[in-house]
């Protein structure tokens, strides 16, 4: 009788421990997911800064050389 009982302990336990890491791993697939669009939202982010800072960079170098060039006449 004891080892029955010892036996279905086993079983619930293993049955718990299972569960729990498919819980887990439903987890870190949720977590996975959303580094990946965090990531890509930060990558598109990123990409449209440095755009803008080329524009920046640009408008500043046509002032500079307005200016250049005023200075010079």
């Amino acid at each position: 009788m004891k080892e029955s009982i010892l036996l279905q302990t086993i079983k619930d336990d293993l049955k718990g421990l299972i569960k729990d890491n498919l819980k887990l791993e439903k987890l870190y697939g949720i977590a996975e997911k959303k580094a990946s669009f965090v990531s890509s939202n930060f990558e598109k982010e990123m990409k449209q800064t440095e755009r803008q800072i080329k524009e920046v960079n640009k408008r500043f170098d046509n002032i500079l050389t307005l200016h250049t060039e005023g200075i010079s006449q």
